[in-house]
């Protein structure tokens, strides 16, 4: 399995083949104006978004509007960015997951090349709520339709055995592939090893990483 991490620094973007940086802020820089197109639309749906956010519900306490407004742009960022993914001829037969908090993404699954990584990478680094990009994705075919839905139902499972444990678990993001699950969200060190000396038990799972 490949694990690659970037933080979206201005040095290491710039490092990334047609990752530039304008103002301050990431842009993906490539031959194809459907997608240049297509990424400014979803970045200036996106700052729309939060500005209605962010002027919402003026009565509620400051840090539960914080909660929501992540709870909400976690899930919605995450869409926007496997949309923007699998509109390229390169991604679009693959087998790519996504998953973030508080803007740290994640992007896991299969995809054929190389290059198809940093082509992920690439575009996740576009849209302006990212902050961090991490990827865990296998170059080679994609697993098959029966592992998925495995590990569909091998996903509920994990999320009801750490509803379990005395832990905090409400903020975190738990994806299953390919019989490996990856956590996504804060936890301290103790946290992280209840979790998997628990999900240790579990002969559905071959490995738990947590992000």
């Amino acid at each position: 399995m490949l694990h690659i991490c970037v933080r979206l620094l201005p040095l290491s973007l710039l490092l990334l083949t047609g990752c530039q940086m304008f103002d301050n802020k990431p842009t993906y820089s490539a031959n194809n104006a459907a997608l240049t197109q297509h990424l400014q639309n979803v970045n200036a749906r996106n700052g729309i978004q939060s500005a209605k956010l962010q002027t919402h519900d003026t009565t509620t306490d400051t840090k539960t509007k914080k909660k929501a407004h992540y709870a909400y742009d976690d899930q919605k960022l995450s869409h926007e960015v496997l949309a923007a993914l699998i509109s390229q001829d390169e991604l679009k037969n693959a087998h790519i997951r996504v998953a973030g908090y508080y803007g740290d993404i994640l992007i896991l699954g299969e995809v054929p090349t190389q290059h198809s990584v940093e082509l992920a990478q690439n575009i996740a680094a576009s849209f302006q709520d990212v902050k961090s990009i991490k990827t865990a994705l296998t170059i080679g075919d994609n697993i098959p339709a029966g592992l998925r839905a495995e590990d569909s139902l091998t996903n509920t499972t994990v999320k009801n055995e750490i509803a379990k444990l005395d832990v905090p678990h409400s903020h975190l993001q738990v994806v299953t592939n390919g019989r490996k699950t990856f956590i996504i969200g804060p936890l301290n060190i103790d946290d992280q090893n209840t979790i998997k000396q628990h999900l240790g038990s579990l002969d559905v799972i071959d490995a738990v990483y947590f992000y």
